[in-house]
């Protein structure tokens, strides 16, 4: 059975993840710009005054031209995620309660950041240079699993955001380069969840999207069949 399977036992996380990030009551503000994904292409689906949409990568092809390299060659499913908080508290996303379901009704967990580099290793990828150590201001982002979101106040009016590349070989893919910022009320993030698919996933359905909200785990389920874009892979 493949380490990545349904509800796996997880390893322990990278050393500078702590279990107080969950439960962290501000982030460090970003300047960059979120991007908003298309309504032809993600559902929007509205809980507890938030919104949220869901791209799965599964073409080959399209995941290659949006991430600047056979993302998908390299074992991994790419889902970009955009929400918009419309409430008034903060929200952020859950990674151990957050899965993938693909066609089959099989559940896929996130996989961890030292899984990453290590797909990307077994595939001729090398990293130039050791990571940095984070800031003490920036350990209240990183996280311990593949998930890199923007924190910004408004959403980009970049229609053809989606297709532009926002992830890189393992220079930017290392252990510490995973950023998972809470969202304040009022604020929107979009970024890339990165999902086993390998051997394992290789069709998406929905996003079973665990976060925390008023110190609560919330669960919302996503679509990630959308007009226009190619969701079996086929």
């Amino acid at each position: 059975m493949s380490d990545c399977c349904m509800f796996p036992q997880r390893p322990i996380l990278a050393q500078f993840v702590i279990a107080s990030l969950l439960l962290a009551c501000n982030s460090k503000p970003s300047d960059q710009e979120a991007f908003i994904l298309p309504n032809s292409l993600a559902a929007t689906v509205e809980a507890d005054n938030a919104r949220f949409q869901a791209l799965a990568y599964t073409n080959s092809q399209h995941a290659e031209t949006s991430f600047g390299f056979d993302i998908r060659g390299n074992g991994l499913l790419p889902v970009r995620i955009s929400i918009d908080n419309r409430s008034g508290a903060m929200l952020k996303i859950v990674p151990r309660q957050t899965f993938l379901v693909d066609a089959t009704g099989q559940a896929w967990p996130l996989l961890a950041s030292y899984q990453v580099s290590s797909r990307l290793q077994k595939n001729g990828f090398q990293s130039k240079a050791p990571p940095a150590l984070p800031s003490r201001d920036e350990l209240e982002t990183l996280t311990g699993f593949a998930i890199n979101l923007v924190a910004s106040k408004s959403f980009s009016s970049n229609a053809n955001a989606y297709d532009q590349p926002t992830l890189h070989p393992i220079e930017n893919l290392n252990g510490q380069s995973f950023h998972n910022p809470i969202i304040p009320a009022g604020k929107v993030a979009s970024g890339v969840l990165l999902f086993p698919g390998r051997d394992e996933a290789s069709s998406a359905r929905d996003l079973r999207l665990c976060y925390e909200q008023n110190n609560q785990l919330k669960f919302v389920r996503l679509p990630l069949s959308a007009s226009g874009f190619n969701s079996t892979g086929q």
